[in-house]
């Protein structure tokens, strides 16, 4: 987790056409980033457009579940603090208010200092070992999908691989397979950003600014 606690509201474009269209022809999704150790998930519906009286953000992100890696077995698995836990095992409460406003709730996984992250799966096999938890942790909550922050992993350590040219592609492939009625997005920053053969499986994620989330509904594999 990062170690200064914050709430974030972001306004994110919803890129579902070519990356030369002009923000005014889009259509914007307004996207709320929720640090929990400190902040109430339910914060995200508490605002409206003046106009419209919709709600101003479309979708909410748990911040966040990390990617820690077990050594005796080699591999990167799911950890989420007690405040995490706390949210998801009382989804009745944090996540389904929410939802019943038309909100998609989704829980970040961010990198967490131990050499596990988004961009160094060795092969196909991890990155579908890992996809099928993030898919059974979505399942399981009721969440509608998951959002990929390639931060903080710091590749190499624990004897670790550095990031490579694959293992991004690989995990969104395998998690499209293991949930593909959830949202899948992503963190427009890090290593993962090398990986240019996402640009042709995921071409709504092209942004030209570093740094910049971007939310898409389906990839096209």
């Amino acid at each position: 987790m990062r170690k200064k606690s914050f709430f974030i509201p972001l306004m994110a474009l919803m890129l579902q056409a070519a990356p030369l269209l002009k923000a005014q022809q889009l259509n914007p999704l307004g996207v709320c980033y929720v640090e929990v150790n400190n902040n109430n998930p339910l914060n995200a519906g508490s605002y409206t457009l003046q106009n419209t009286n919709r709600q101003l953000f479309d979708v909410a992100i748990i911040f966040a579940a990390n990617i820690n890696y077990d050594v005796s077995k080699s591999r990167a698995y799911i950890s989420n603090n007690n405040n995490v836990t706390k949210v998801l095992n009382d989804v009745n409460t944090y996540v389904k208010p929410l939802q019943q406003k038309g909100i998609k709730v989704l829980l970040d996984l961010l990198g967490n200092h131990q050499g596990a992250g988004i961009s160094n799966f060795p092969n196909r096999e991890a990155a579908k070992d890992f996809a099928l938890q993030v898919a059974h942790t979505v399942y399981t909550y009721g969440l509608d999908g998951v959002d990929l922050d390639d931060e903080y992993a710091g590749y190499g350590n624990n004897g670790t691989g550095q990031p490579n040219n694959s293992s991004f592609v690989m995990l969104l492939q395998e998690l499209k397979a293991a949930m593909p009625d959830k949202l899948i997005t992503f963190y427009y920053y890090g290593p993962a950003l090398q990986d240019r053969l996402i640009m042709e499986i995921w071409p709504g994620i092209i942004s030209t600014t570093p740094g910049m989330r971007c939310t898409v509904h389906t990839m096209l594999l």
